[in-house]
């Protein structure tokens, strides 16, 4: 069996059904991850959501199959589009929601019902306010993560 055979077989058993919001345009390098994640959990068997910026280029790069919400996301102050991506996900009901930068960060807090997980990815030392509501932080890089877990709270 090779190992494509094997992760299909794999994913076909347990498949985690996740949400993926980023609120940029362009395609630097977090929304070029965005889309080879979300394009791999998909072809995986993995339901995805991706929710995007509905002028945003990822759409290009995204398998057509994927579902989309898009949502303008256009600041951090932005409270319809904080209703929009609560009110998707409150439907969608996925197991996890990844969140790729700040404003999608900020804008994402997920409604009130259990087996639902927010992960925050950080590429950068921000100020970790806008961050905490997240259940977990993911650093992209060594420094990233000493930086958001010091040194003076890990013990060996």
């Amino acid at each position: 069996m090779s190992n494509d055979s094997a992760c299909n077989e794999a994913s076909s058993i347990n498949t985690i059904p996740s949400a993926h919001v980023i609120g940029g345009r362009l395609l630097g390098g977090a929304e070029l991850f965005y889309a080879r994640l979300v394009n791999a959990l998909h072809q995986r068997g993995h339901t995805t959501l991706a929710i995007t910026h509905p002028d945003s280029l990822i759409l290009n790069a995204l398998s057509p199959e994927i579902s989309r919400a898009p949502i303008p996301m256009r600041g951090i102050w932005d409270l319809w589009s904080r209703w929009q991506i609560c009110k998707v996900i409150q439907q969608y009901r996925p197991e996890i929601v990844q969140t790729y930068m700040g404003r999608a960060t900020r804008l994402t807090h997920l409604p009130d019902y259990k087996h639902c997980v927010h992960v925050a990815r950080l590429g950068g030392y921000y100020n970790l306010t806008g961050y905490r509501h997240a259940h977990a932080w993911i650093g992209n890089t060594q420094g990233i993560c000493d930086y958001l877990i010091p040194v003076s709270y890990t013990h060996l």
